[in-house]
């Protein structure tokens, strides 16, 4: 009985980890899939082809966050080609590689997680270079190269301004172009890549007070938005995502106040680049 509720619990971890990627990672707009019931399909999916393994049978348990890695790795295959929802996927799951790669030490991961996140990577690849062709047309027909793609300058932003806020003693700098470099890796765009250095760099300086500053208004606006609807909650209220529209309102501001900003931005990176 207790194995039972053990396995039930890891389960569990495994499917809050999958959901707060994807949540993280869903592009402005109508969501292209449910985060919830997709992190439980696609953790019970895994789990279910190979229950010794995640039971605990074989040897050790498998860390949550590589049991994470690989449900959204069988993720990318379980969407159509090209499509948002398979974007989605892909870059939860660059995130959660990513956390891995950097962290792995401190997991004190397996001989099974790190299989599993051989097989992340592997699923990157193949699914970036499928993705890459439409990527860069799309992007490259919908988006001024003059102009950042602010989804990506905001969330780099954030991350910055949220490790600063956490009293982070990490070389930004450094972070900032492992991000880069993940990004090229899981298919990203150089415009989005070039977005979310630009708005990093910004994190680096930005005023925190006004950061903070920022979210509370943007909680109050949707406090008052509750009052004049009724409704009884607003998920949106989530931390990252009150940090992610504080940053898109600061970084918007900057653009309005020096349009050209972005493009000085770029000529700075190929000129050090040269």
């Amino acid at each position: 009985m207790f194995g039972w509720i053990k396995s039930t619990l890891r389960k569990s971890e495994a499917a809050v980890l999958v959901q707060q990627a994807l949540e993280w990672h869903i592009l402005p707009g109508p969501p292209p899939l449910d985060p919830q019931k997709v992190s439980n399909a696609l953790v019970a999916l895994v789990w279910d082809r190979k229950p010794d393994l995640f039971e605990g049978k074989l040897g050790k348990p498998p860390h949550k966050m590589a049991t994470a890695a690989l449900a959204l790795a069988t993720g990318l295959y379980e969407f159509p080609d090209g499509g948002e929802a398979q974007l989605t996927v892909h870059l939860a799951l660059g995130a959660v590689v990513l956390d891995l790669m950097t962290n792995g030490p401190l997991y004190d991961l397996s001989g099974a997680d790190r299989w599993m996140m051989d097989r992340a990577q592997q699923a990157l690849s193949e699914v970036a270079e499928k993705r890459r062709p439409l990527q860069d047309a799309i992007v490259g027909s919908l988006l001024d190269p003059r102009q950042p793609d602010m989804f990506f300058a905001a969330k780099s932003f954030a991350h910055i301004a949220l490790m600063r806020m956490n009293k982070s003693s990490a070389d930004f700098q450094a972070v900032l172009k492992t991000r880069s470099q993940s990004m090229r890796e899981n298919g990203a765009t150089e415009q989005q890549v070039l977005s979310a250095l630009w708005g990093g760099h910004y994190g680096i300086d930005a005023d925190l007070e006004m950061i903070r500053k920022n979210m509370r208004d943007y909680v109050d606006a949707f406090e008052a938005t509750k009052l004049a609807t009724g409704a009884k909650e607003l998920t949106i209220e989530q931390g990252p995502s009150k940090l992610h529209m504080a940053a898109t309102k600061h970084l918007a501001l900057i653009m309005a106040d020096a349009p050209g900003e972005f493009e000085r931005f770029i000529a700075y990176v190929k000129a050090e680049a040269t």
